[in-house]
């Protein structure tokens, strides 16, 4: 895998989602580094000019239970990155998150990479995602609202709870 990072790239190929682990570092990092500071300050609360190696570690840190991330990519460029941890202490519940680059936002990609973790998550004991948006990320807030959850405003930040969803049925 190259270390070289490429920029987001708009939609003009198929995307694809995988799963991700610690091999698929780079794409994660690519896809943080490609975020304005206003959409850094929307995910972290606080202004983040660059990521400290706490935070790195945190975003890279995929062990495919306890913290499990997907990567969504087009042309070969990870274009956006959704994922869940699960709190330590706090059995059955993870924090979901996703981001989406700039380019590729507005074609549902954020809505598929968050479907594609229910399946892990259930298998890994989780019944319930929790969410934390900031007050001004008004397009994180409608995305959370439509999928379910109940957002209240609590401490300076809208936070909620939705059962993981079952697996349809065919």
């Amino acid at each position: 895998m190259s270390t070289e990072l490429l920029a987001p790239p708009a939609l003009t190929a198929p995307v694809h989602i995988m799963e991700l682990d610690k091999n698929d570092s780079d794409h994660v990092i690519g896809v943080f580094e490609s975020l304005s500071e206003f959409d850094r300050y929307y995910r972290f609360f606080r202004s983040m000019p660059v990521y400290s190696s706490a935070v790195l570690d945190m975003l890279t840190g995929m062990n495919g239970t306890d913290h499990v991330a997907v990567g969504a990519f087009s042309g070969g460029v990870c274009v956006g990155v959704a994922r869940y941890i699960k709190p330590a202490g706090r059995e059955g519940v993870a924090e979901l998150a996703v981001v989406v680059s700039a380019p590729a936002r507005g074609h549902g990609l954020a809505r598929r990479m968050l479907s594609a973790l229910d399946a892990p998550a259930r298998i890994n004991g989780i019944a319930e995602y929790e969410v934390f948006v900031h007050p001004q990320n008004r397009p994180g807030l409608s995305l959370f609202r439509s999928l379910g959850f109940e957002l209240t405003f609590n401490d300076g930040a809208f936070e909620g709870t939705m059962a993981v969803p079952r697996a349809k049925s065919l």
